[in-house]
């Protein structure tokens, strides 16, 4: 392959979905299919350069640059030297379920990413720590439960990973 990807924290190397971080090698020239995205994307270069070419024209981003790639933007990236390196930082993690590819007859690169994600399972039960209390009533009353911090944080503290709810909790419901 002119391509590989090695995935440094995301839902391949990590299980978490949070965000991924991967080191992507180029070998010999090569581009992607034109992409539109359901995540925010920064593309940035360690080695070598990347094009991405989108709507209003192409930006080039060279060693120690960086690139942004706004949700449902569409664009298609170049990559014209071999030796190139580049991080993407994807937020939301990459998921081949987010990434819509217009592939053409060179597929290789989607092909390893769907091969990477085959075994992913995603998670479908948010687990969030409350008193049996609060529980119950919220179950009486037939509404939502939302913790007594959430009008001051604005969300809810949880996880998809069981055995990471101890570690959420401590890290928010400290006295």
């Amino acid at each position: 392959l002119d391509f590989s990807i090695d995935e440094l924290a995301g839902n391949v190397a990590t299980g978490a979905d949070t965000l991924s971080i991967a080191l992507c090698k180029v070998s010999a020239p090569t581009k992607e299919p034109w992409l539109t995205l359901s995540y925010d994307e920064w593309i940035c270069v360690l080695k070598g350069r990347v094009l991405v070419h989108h709507a209003e024209g192409t930006l080039e981003a060279k060693a120690g640059e960086t690139i942004f790639v706004s949700k449902g933007e569409r664009f298609r990236p170049e990559f014209p030297d071999a030796g190139t390196e580049y991080l993407p930082v994807c937020l939301p993690a990459f998921r081949p379920d987010r990434c819509i590819r217009e592939d053409e007859s060179d597929a290789t690169v989607g092909q390893q990413v769907n091969d990477m994600h085959a075994k992913l399972q995603v998670a479908e039960v948010l687990y969030h720590m409350c008193s049996k209390e609060d529980w119950e009533k919220s179950k009486a009353d037939n509404a939502a439960y939302f913790p007594p911090m959430f009008d001051k944080d604005g969300f809810t503290h949880a996880t998809s990973v069981p055995s990471l709810l101890l570690t959420v909790a401590n890290n928010f419901y400290q006295s």
